[in-house]
């Protein structure tokens, strides 16, 4: 299976409905257990006193995941949740590499002065993610989700062999429309051109050896 595995960032904030949602359909599309991660973040070792009132943390959180179970078990979606004390980047690190996830499903929200905890996993973790922004749901509903158009930018390096070749099987469990795109930058051709005046003399010629390049880029991809 391409996805038997997809982790779940979860805290229970106002992208909730949304993450879950996004999980749920691509858990029904591609038949993925949802594994739900939820970090309490400590720097340290938190002290003795304060393991009770982690653990009562640790309860709210798990009574709140309960109407999300029951939502996704409707649609016979097979999940889980952990909750777990420590640094975060580690935390979620530890938690990929003895699960092994093939993705990662996490929203994205920003902080005026700071980092978002969300920024820090997002460029932190070596893993596909699907970040999910731009959405609202009043609730957790996948009938709301739709993936019917997939863009995948690549820059005919290697990562964005594996970004093309991950997300091209992710279309096919989608059935979704694929498009690739390959931009080139202005400071390529300020690099290639000397003088403005050479630029429309020269801009046909880059831009076809480009393309033979991009086509080349996709050979060892079934894809039109």
């Amino acid at each position: 299976m391409f996805i038997d595995k997809i982790l779940v960032a979860i805290d229970f904030g106002k992208e909730t409905n949304n993450i879950v949602s996004y999980a749920g359909y691509f858990s029904l599309k591609t038949g993925g257990y949802l594994y739900f991660l939820n970090v309490i973040d400590y720097i340290i070792t938190p002290p003795a006193y304060v393991l009770k009132y982690i653990d009562e943390e640790k309860r709210t959180i798990e009574k709140r995941f309960i109407d999300i179970k029951s939502i996704l078990e409707r649609y016979n979606i097979k999940l889980d949740l952990e909750v777990v004390v420590g640094r975060l980047q580690e935390s979620f690190q530890k938690y990929i590499d003895e699960k092994k996830p093939q993705m990662l499903v996490i929203g994205f929200s920003r902080h005026q002065f700071r980092r978002s905890s969300s920024e820090k996993i997002i460029k932190s973790l070596k893993i596909p993610m699907l970040v999910v922004r731009g959405v609202s749901f009043n609730e957790i509903d996948l009938n709301s989700v739709s993936v019917k158009k997939m863009l995948c930018p690549v820059d005919l390096s290697e990562p964005s062999k594996k970004a093309l070749s991950f997300s091209l099987k992710l279309s096919q469990y989608l059935s979704a429309d694929f498009s690739v795109l390959h931009v080139i930058s202005n400071r390529f051709m300020k690099n290639k051109i000397l003088k403005k005046e050479d630029l429309k003399s020269y801009f046909k010629v880059i831009l076809e050896e480009r393309r033979k390049e991009f086509y080349r880029y996709l050979e060892d991809f079934s894809c039109k």
